[in-house]
């Protein structure tokens, strides 16, 4: 080997390990709060364990992973509330910031301080926002049913929180509700990458609006659709907090809204199923992954037809 091909490959030798340096910090973080979490939770869901610091670990193997599937109504019946509850926000969040971001992606006067105004929400806490809208959602006094009588709908005042029909999906609003403006932002900047020409030549071959929107704005923010479906996807399938607050366990309300992230913690903290609630939570965790994987597979298969 020359001396020239020498001083090239330590070269690039110093350079890769140099390199490798700078992600040392981010890989011990992921690895801390991320992979040892996720192998003790492997560890933990083949035990049967109260969570006592003198209590006894038990192995039971698979036995945790086949009473969930097996004896366990619970279970199931949170997961058909996390289906419902993500299909809800999904709907009406990306609707809604679709809606916002055509309107805002223009040049109108104002749109900067609007922008703002939809992104308020998402820096609140989720607790903060869940003792906001219960508030809100008071059927005596709340804003919801006073501004629906105040426009002559007083038909339409509920008991949004306190109705096992409607908290599930009045949860599921407030959700949409306090990521609008993250998913806005996301389809503006999709927006802005679309070339005017484009809309320009389907104006030349006859097309509409709808026309335009159809074929021209869909296709090209396909991206970004698939972004917001994912996180929104993840998001809604992680839900905990809020509806720990709105409607905690043991309320008159709280069987319909039970999802899978407020199980695991009453599984584990208010029956002592530490194992078994282990066992719940990585059940959560691959159907996070299976189903942010396929919604990617699928996007991807669209674009390239």
């Amino acid at each position: 080997m020359s001396t020239h091909s020498l001083k090239k490959h330590a070269g690039r030798r110093k350079r890769n390990t140099i390199l490798f340096m700078f992600t040392v910090p981010a890989l011990l973080v992921y690895t801390i709060f991320f992979m040892l979490p996720i192998l003790g939770d492997v560890y933990l869901s083949f035990f049967k364990w109260n969570g006592g610091k003198s209590a006894a670990m038990t192995f039971v193997g698979l036995d945790n992973f086949i009473r969930l599937f097996t004896d366990d109504k619970e279970f199931v019946s949170a997961m058909w509330h996390n289906l419902v509850y993500m299909i809800t926000v999904i709907v009406i969040q990306l609707s809604l910031a679709l809606l916002f971001a055509l309107i805002l992606s223009k040049k109108l006067r104002g749109s900067s301080f609007f922008k703002t105004v939809f992104l308020l929400p998402v820096v609140l806490s989720n607790v903060t926002l869940a003792l906001v809208w219960s508030y809100m959602f008071d059927p005596l006094n709340g804003f919801v049913n006073s501004f629906l009588e105040t426009i002559g709908l007083s038909f339409l005042t509920h008991n949004w929180l306190g109705d096992s029909s409607t908290a599930l999906f009045s949860i599921a609003f407030i959700n949409a509700w306090q990521y609008v403006g993250y998913s806005m932002v996301i389809f503006i900047a999709g927006l802005l990458t679309i070339p005017e020409s484009l809309y320009e030549a389907a104006e030349i071959d006859g097309a509409g609006r709808w026309g335009k929107f159809k074929n021209v704005t869909i296709p090209l923010l396909m991206p970004a659709i698939m972004m917001n479906v994912v996180l929104s996807t993840t998001g809604s399938l992680k839900v905990f907090d809020l509806i720990y607050v709105i409607t905690p366990p043991g309320g008159p309300v709280s069987s319909s809204t039970e999802v899978l992230g407020t199980l695991i913690y009453k599984t584990g903290f208010t029956y002592g199923e530490m194992g078994y609630a282990a066992a719940m939570s990585l059940i959560l965790l691959l159907i996070i992954m299976v189903v942010g994987f396929m919604q990617i597979r699928v996007f991807r298969a669209q674009e390239l037809d």
